[in-house]
């Protein structure tokens, strides 16, 4: 689906009008963000991270799953739920990241993207962003 947000996530992916504005693909641009954001927390890694794609489909829905329902998750105890819980403060700083390849010429990429390196897919513990 395509939306019209604004560029900081803080908004949840809901349409403001008004100056600032474009277009992106929502399963994109805030996956990805979403994506950096939780590998950022220190404390969450690959294994963690995938445990979270597998539950609530995607890491864009993992920040906005609440703290009972992140402990539901078979491998997900109080302490890493309250580390996800944590990762809004690290939407800025993966905020920044995007900025800052996007100035270099740079892509970040997730391994949902299809130009995710092929070699990478097949390695049962590759990064996912």
């Amino acid at each position: 689906s395509i939306y019209i947000v604004k560029t900081n996530l803080y908004t949840q992916g809901k349409e403001q009008p008004g100056p600032g504005l474009y277009i992106c693909n929502m399963e994109s641009y805030d996956e990805r963000q979403a994506l950096l954001a939780l590998s950022l927390v220190p404390g969450i890694g690959g294994h963690s991270l995938r445990l979270l794609y597998a539950y609530c489909g995607s890491a864009y829905h993992a920040l906005r799953t609440s703290r009972s329902k992140l402990l539901t998750i078979p491998g997900i105890g109080p302490a890493m739920a309250e580390l996800v819980l944590s990762a809004h403060q690290y939407l800025k700083d993966a905020e920044q990241q995007f900025k800052l390849a996007d100035t270099c010429g740079a892509q970040i990429l997730s391994w949902k993207d299809s130009d995710y390196p092929d070699r990478l897919k097949n390695i049962p513990d590759s990064p996912l962003i």
